[in-house]
């Protein structure tokens, strides 16, 4: 079934790359952007993952543009609790019905606990990327480890000179 799927990261997700055998059109955007821009909190990396720091725990997952040029999400790859990673480290992979792309974590930490509803219902990363259908709980990352990713206005920008 997956056979004609291509492996490719977020950051390189375009309609000209990483497609299927047969043409898909990717949604376009609405002046609605597909992410949220009121939530200082939320902070996001230029491979379209975003990081909510709640507490003494960090919530990471894709973000909604992420899951706007994938389409339709079949299968979630998830970490094993316990696991140790550092910035940049791959954490899983989502696959949609046209690619596979890893996801990455946004800072070091331990993970702490995983969404194991998006492994049997993939398609809540569809649903709310940002709200029900995060991926990993980490440990609190530092505040250093934040300062180089983007707020939503900046986030907003990166996927404007993308799409463009």
């Amino acid at each position: 079934m997956f056979s004609s799927i291509r492996t490719c990261s977020l950051l390189s997700l375009r309609a000209t790359q990483c497609m299927v055998s047969r043409p898909v059109m990717l949604r376009p955007l609405s002046s609605a952007r597909p992410y949220t821009t009121d939530g200082s909190a939320i902070r996001f990396t230029r491979s379209h993952e975003w990081i909510k720091v709640t507490g003494d725990e960090a919530v990471v997952g894709i973000s909604e543009h992420a899951q706007h040029l994938l389409g339709e999400i079949v299968f979630v790859d998830l970490p094993e609790p316990g696991a140790q990673v550092s910035a940049g480290d791959s954490l899983g992979a989502v696959e949609s019905v046209k690619s596979s792309v890893d996801y990455y974590s946004p800072c070091d930490g331990t993970v702490i606990a995983v969404n194991e509803a998006v492994s049997t219902e993939p398609q809540m990363v569809n649903a709310g990327a940002q709200s029900t259908g995060w991926l990993v709980k980490m440990t609190k990352p530092s505040a250093s480890q934040l300062e180089h990713l983007m707020d939503a206005t900046a986030y907003a920008q990166h996927c404007e000179e993308e799409d463009a």
